[in-house]
This record gives structure tokens, sequence and C-alpha cells, in this order.
């Protein structure tokens, strides 16, 4: 029977990594990052992680001196999921457990909680020791921001950009997500704090113990929809040592990151806000 879930989660990803068209040859033996100074039209033709500097400065200089009241668009957005977890033996704060989670199940189902928008800005903006962690995850900015400020994107990317990007992610407290893996290629935007990245090429998926199987790859079919991928790791396993790539990031940087890498991601202990831009599967 374990060996048969095995093959069972393993054909899933294949087939995912079908769809996606990532080919074998280039899936293999990537274990290393690219480095730019700028952005650059043919980022996203990327099969490895590239690591940009040099983002545009007046987005930080909006993120880092932001207040309630000039964030939040209150017309557009009255309450949202926030996501909740307690403290791991390490103090990173878990979101999440995909672990114990079937495919089909909800990995947040345990810690989601509703929160207006205005009580989690004032919660990052003030250390409340009182007040539980949260984490406020996969929101499209245009639903926080009544004027968001765009910046000038690779073509590439905006010409594959999913509709309603950027999505925001803020958290402070060293909150990290589980490790997985999204079928859609993310440009990944810095703007306040610092986040740990341990990413994981698609050629070790077999050893990361992923969660799915035959009928979950047939129902995605069957739906029309490519999914992501949990693994039953953390993802910070000493075990996983000699397959991970850990990218460390600063706000001022931006990472692409290539569909179908692994990652899980560790927010900074003060308050950390990424943007990223997802770009649909080819």
């Amino acid at each position: 029977m374990q060996r048969f879930r095995e093959f069972s989660a393993n054909y899933f990803v294949r087939d995912i990594h079908r769809r996606c068209k990532i080919p074998v040859q280039n899936a293999m033996g990537i274990a290393e990052i690219e480095w730019k100074n700028t952005f650059e039209s043919q980022i996203s033709l990327s099969q490895r992680p590239v690591l940009i500097d040099n983002i545009d400065l007046d987005i930080l200089r909006r993120y880092d001196n932001w207040e309630t009241k000039s964030f939040v668009s209150h017309l557009k957005v009255q309450q949202l999921p926030v996501r909740i977890s307690q403290s791991d033996a390490d103090g990173a704060l878990m979101y999440g457990d995909s672990s114990r989670s079937g495919y089909f199940d909800d990995v947040y189902e345990d810690c989601r909680e509703i929160t207006t928008v205005s009580d989690f800005t004032r919660w990052m903006i003030n250390e409340k020791p009182r007040t539980k962690s949260m984490y406020l995850a996969n929101i499209p900015l245009i639903s926080l921001l009544a004027d968001p400020i765009h910046i000038q994107l690779p073509y590439d990317i905006l010409q594959y950009s999913i509709p309603d990007s950027p999505i925001i992610y803020m958290g402070k407290g060293r909150q990290r997500t589980p490790l997985h893996f999204d079928p859609t290629g993310n440009l990944i935007l810095l703007v306040r704090g610092e986040k740990t990245f341990d990413l994981f090429s698609p050629h070790v998926s077999p050893l990361l113990r992923p969660i799915g199987g035959i009928m979950a790859s047939i129902m995605s079919w069957y739906g029309g929809f490519i999914p992501a991928v949990y693994s039953r790791f953390r993802g910070d396993e000493e075990s996983l040592d000699c397959f991970r790539l850990r990218v460390k990031m600063r706000a001022g940087q931006a990472l692409w990151m290539p569909p179908c890498w692994w990652h899980s991601v560790t927010g900074g202990v003060d308050p950390n806000i990424i943007l990223v831009y997802p770009t649909m599967p080819r």
C-alpha cells in the first residue's frame, strides 16, 4: 500500500510537470541561482531561479511608511481570511499543516480566522504582545489599495500575467508557509522587511513526499485546472540540506521562481511584505 501511495503521488507530480511543460532535461541538476542587477525582458524564460536587485525605490518607500487609512480601501474589502498559528520549537510560525491533510483538504483549515483589514494593519504597525500572530496571504493587491503602485515589469511577465496580479502577503514574527510548488511561474517582489526562501528543483520531487495521486490527477484534468502540490516535509529538515537552495532576500530585491519549483518561505521578525506576480502555465 505504501509503495502504491508513493507511485500514485509521483505520477500526480509528473503529470503536472508535463502539463506545465517542464522538460526533464531542464529539471535535472539545477541547484544554483542566477543574479541580475536589473529586470530583463527574458527573465520568465529561465528554468532556474533568478535574484534581481535594484527594483523601484518608490514602491519601497510606499510600503515602508504606510498607514492604515492610506493603505486600506474599506469600500472594496471589509473582512479577509487571516491564517493563524502557534509558534513551533524554533520560534517560526507555521501556517497550515500539509503533512496531516489529504490532497483536497484545506491545509490552512485549522488556522483560519476572520479579521478586518484595518485591525490587521494596526497589528502590523503596533507591537501588541497579547495579540496573537497573524498572516494575511494570497489577497489581490487591488482589493486592498485604492490606488496601487505599479512597477515596470519585464515583457514576458506582463504577457503571461494572471488577472488581479499582484498578490500580496503580509506578516511578521517569522511566519512560515508549508513546502509546496505552484504550476505558475512567480515573480516575487520584497517591498518591506526580510524573507528566506527554501527552494528545491523539480527533479527532487520524488524525494519530497508529495501529497496527491492518480485520482487527484484525473480530477484536475476533469476540472480543467492545474493545482499546487504540497509536501509532507516542512522544508527545513536537515535531511534535505543537500537538495536545498536557500535564498535570503531583503527589501528592494525580486526573485523569479520558475513553475514547479518547491518552496517554503519564512518571514523576518519585523513586518514583511511581498508582492507576487504569477504567470500562467504555458
